[in-house]
């Protein structure tokens, strides 16, 4: 009887210290990983590190480490999320015009100014020197 206390006992204390151990590892996270977390939730994006499948799939050798503070990888990537944030808004903006555009594509493919199909020129003219 006092053997299975003993060892419910131990037991016990090493379930209590695998615990904590994973809660003191979950509490150290990388800087860059939390600038990454912040933005993801800020700009609702799903921007990460590569893994190393995604690294193979690209032939991608090895990452490269980072040489510049978080706080200056929080803001380039801040600048760099709006600039493609715009840059798909612009593009999406001019794929909707192309969608509702008219397209005469009747003729022999010459267009006027304004839109509308034009015949060729037939006459030839010829310059004399």
């Amino acid at each position: 009887m006092r053997k299975g206390k003993k060892v419910i006992g131990i037991l016990g204390l090493v379930i209590v210290t695998v615990c904590t151990a994973m809660f003191v590892s979950a509490a150290e996270v990388d800087p860059y990983q939390a600038v990454i977390d912040k933005l993801n939730k800020e700009y609702s994006m799903d921007i990460h590190f590569m893994s190393a499948t995604e690294a193979r799939t690209y032939l991608i050798s090895a990452q490269r480490d980072i040489d510049i503070t978080p706080e200056e990888f929080e803001q380039k990537l801040r600048e760099e999320i709006i600039e493609n944030n715009r840059a798909k808004a612009e593009a999406d903006k001019k794929f909707a015009e192309l969608e509702t555009e008219v397209i005469n594509e009747s003729g022999d493919g010459f267009c006027d100014p304004a839109g509308e199909p034009v015949t060729r020129t037939k006459v030839t003219v010829t310059r004399n020197k």
